[in-house]
């Protein structure tokens, strides 16, 4: 025992990339990862079964873009990447093995997730357990332009990006950037 007076000093230091904090599997009381805007963070799967979720804060009706960045390169679908509301409503989703953007129209202010799982997690048999990163973007001044990809066919984004989620009673616009382009709302 020692009742000499003592000191201590910290330091924090803020960088522009920050690391999921695990458990993040979110749902059910469960915590999530609060995101903040244009702030990249990294995230790991930890298995086949790991979901990861982030949680962001939406102020106003607007949308949301979220950035992903895959450590592949490939046109094999690794990871899950989708938004569901605080009740846990689906909104918008879609598989990839590459670097990919999710845009999506909110329509009222609130939290809102975001899950990243694996390919095996979702059904199907593929798994990696490399570092990933995502930000997100949100902007207030709604446009009611079509977010693309939008080619899916229901908000799954099967055979192509979810569809551009739409609300009734408002205005949207598109456009087709090929002749083989196709826009579902």
């Amino acid at each position: 025992f020692n009742d000499q007076e003592y000191s201590i000093n910290a330091n924090i230091t803020y960088s522009s990339s920050r690391l999921e904090i695990e458990p993040n599997d979110g749902g059910d009381g469960k915590p999530s990862t609060r995101l903040i805007e244009g702030v990249e963070f990294s995230g790991q799967l930890y298995s086949e079964n790991d979901n990861d979720y982030y949680q962001i804060d939406v102020a106003q009706k607007g949308s949301i873009t979220i950035s992903f960045r895959s450590p592949l390169s490939s046109s094999l679908k690794y990871f899950n990447l989708y938004v569901v509301d605080k009740d846990g409503v689906f909104l918008a989703g879609t598989e990839t093995g590459n670097n990919t953007t999710l845009d999506l129209n909110i329509s009222e202010p609130g939290s809102y997730f975001i899950g990243v799982r694996s390919n095996s997690a979702n059904g199907g048999t593929r798994f990696n357990d490399e570092e990933y990163s995502l930000s997100v973007s949100i902007s207030n001044n709604s446009s009611n332009q079509e977010k693309e990809p939008n080619d899916g066919i229901n908000s799954d984004g099967v055979n192509g990006g979810p569809a551009t989620r739409i609300f009734s009673g408002e205005r949207y616009t598109g456009q087709l950037s090929t002749s083989e382009d196709t826009d579902n709302f």
